[in-house]
């Protein structure tokens, strides 16, 4: 198998930023605190919280930031691999 660091980092970030931009979508439908009482009774946790409003700049930023971060852990893993896999 060929892991390759861009190719982990490509997966990795493109999944993150999927993942987030599901959450931004249950914000933007309305059931961002359904979703959060959900986890948090699910992990018997009481907390006292308040979504803000949808803000589309904020969004963006967000997925590109979780898109860079996935990105930099996948090669991470990716070089990792690399490095380490046995040669036959």
């Amino acid at each position: 198998m060929n892991i390759t660091p861009n190719r982990a980092g490509l997966v990795l970030g493109i999944s993150f930023a999927i993942y987030h931009s599901l959450w931004l979508l249950a914000v933007l439908m309305g059931l961002g605190d359904l979703l959060l009482n959900w986890a948090h009774n699910l992990h018997f946790i009481v907390v006292d919280h308040q979504l803000a409003t949808f803000d589309l700049l904020k969004a963006f930023i967000g997925i590109a930031g979780v898109f860079v971060m996935g990105y930099g852990t996948g090669w991470i893993f990716g070089a990792i691999w690399q490095k380490t896999k046995s040669v036959k």
